[in-house]
């Protein structure tokens, strides 16, 4: 990187690669939609808890299958 204005260093410029990351490649496509991302997230993160409120636990699985029953119930009622 090179000096900023005033002599402090802002990072690495522009044409510099900027290695940071670590762990898995992100995926080459990103779902658009919640219920894509819910999927997206339960297919790998399925079991794990989401939320903890009262001394219950919502895993990832356990939320997308209550989105989707109150979709499929809003959508009878949209339609």
């Amino acid at each position: 990187g090179q000096l900023g204005m005033g002599g402090d260093r802002r990072g690495p410029m522009p044409d510099e690669p900027i290695i940071w990351r670590r762990g898995e490649p992100l995926p080459a496509a990103r779902p658009r939609t919640l219920p894509d991302w819910l999927a997206d997230v339960a297919a790998r993160h399925g079991r794990r808890a989401v939320l903890i409120d009262a001394g219950r636990v919502w895993t990832w699985d356990a939320l997308r299958t209550a989105a989707e029953g109150l979709a499929a119930r809003l959508a009878d009622r949209i339609a």
